[in-house]
């Protein structure tokens, strides 16, 4: 029976050591969601973890998800603009102050479901930043010139790709199918209107101390 085989250890990862388990372990499976998630990327816990137990595993030991990418799109979405109108009152409270701060951000990050919101793509898909779990945790920085198609632009939709294996993704990419996880909204400050070709610079950094991702944006219109 599974009760022969299976022992469940009431300890978190990172209090876990060798006489615990009794062996090194030659396969790792971490789960990739975690209640506790707001953001996309907070998914990268996983990365974390992995290294927590590192100690516990044996040479060449396969660890399962093997790697992760922080992916991103543009989307045309007037409703998701709107997300930056400002509050002035609300139950006559004055949240002008909140206003002013939220004015001073180059763009407003917001938790969603693209999928609950009308929009389409700005741009074609592409890859923030990639990750590869075998690796410490560090920090990761990259700049991407991204062509924008024809229209509109309102916001930077991101969320978090994990590979189990060379073949297997789960991707929690926006659409109808995908209703396990949330995308990150970047709000632009001003939408960008593209009558003819145009791109923007999207520069991104993540901090491995803190697990915050930030993003700029530089906007060239030719």
């Amino acid at each position: 029976t599974y009760q022969v085989q299976i022992s469940v250890l009431r300890k978190s990862s990172d209090e876990l050591k060798l006489g615990d388990v009794g062996q090194r372990a030659a396969l790792l499976v971490v789960e990739p969601y975690f209640y506790t998630s707001l953001l996309p990327w907070h998914g990268l816990r996983v990365w974390y973890i992995r290294h927590a137990v590192a100690p516990l595993l044996a040479p060449g030991a396969r660890c399962i998800p093997s790697s992760a990418a922080i992916r991103a799109m543009f989307v045309d979405s007037e409703r998701l603009q709107s997300l930056r109108a400002p509050c002035a009152q609300v139950s006559g409270f004055d949240l002008s102050a909140f206003d002013a701060a939220c004015g001073t951000a180059q763009a407003e990050l917001s938790p969603c479901v693209l999928h609950d919101y009308l929009h389409r793509p700005a741009s074609a898909p592409f890859t923030l930043l990639d990750v590869d779990l075998a690796m410490a945790p560090a920090d990761m920085a990259a700049r991407h010139e991204v062509a924008l198609l024809p229209g509109r632009s309102d916001a930077l939709v991101v969320w978090l790709d994990v590979a189990l294996d060379e073949q297997t993704i789960l991707s929690g990419a926006p659409g109808p199918d995908n209703c396990f996880a949330k995308q990150a909204v970047f709000v632009l400050r001003q939408p960008v209107v593209a009558p003819g070709p145009a791109s923007i610079a999207v520069e991104v950094a993540f901090t491995a101390a803190t697990g915050a991702l930030d993003v700029a944006f530089v906007h060239d219109q030719h």
